[in-house]
């Protein structure tokens, strides 16, 4: 992979996570939750409940998500590079990818790992948010020189 090609990746994956993140914190506003909810349950999948409740949760559960978002979004431009930038290659290749994380970690991964994170976070708000994660990365290699 060149450096163009994972530099461009970081950047989608950021633009891809910061996305999400905008639109779950107008969820949590709007359902009356706790504004950090979802950073600690992200925290919760990966380390114990009193990790994720401790003072270092919040931040670590925001650490993982970028993290991981700068990874898919690396992975995307990977794939994307290789056809023509118009924004119907990206947007398919975006919302597929995203669309297939959502539907692995929504149904296998998380109902094994982390319920409490499905109990909070309703299949149709993961859906979109990742679906806007894809758009994003999209709308970002589309129209990048």
């Amino acid at each position: 992979m060149d450096r163009r090609t994972l530099k461009n990746g970081v950047i989608a994956g950021a633009i891809g996570g910061l996305s999400e993140i905008v639109f779950i914190s107008f969820y949590v506003l709007i359902a009356a939750k706790d504004g950090w909810l979802i950073a600690r349950l992200i925290t919760e999948t990966f380390f114990p409940v009193s990790v994720a409740q401790g003072p270092l949760g919040i931040s670590l559960g925001i650490f993982i998500h970028m993290f991981l978002s700068l990874g898919i979004g690396i992975g995307f431009l990977s794939l994307a590079r290789r056809l023509p930038r118009a924004m119907v290659y990206s947007l398919a290749i975006g919302l597929s990818c995203l669309l297939a994380i959502w539907a692995i970690n929504f149904f296998v991964i998380l109902p094994s790992v982390n319920r409490g994170f499905i109990s909070q976070v309703p299949a149709g708000i993961a859906f979109f948010s990742k679906g806007l994660f894809g758009i994003a990365m999209a709308f970002y290699h589309s129209t990048r020189r």
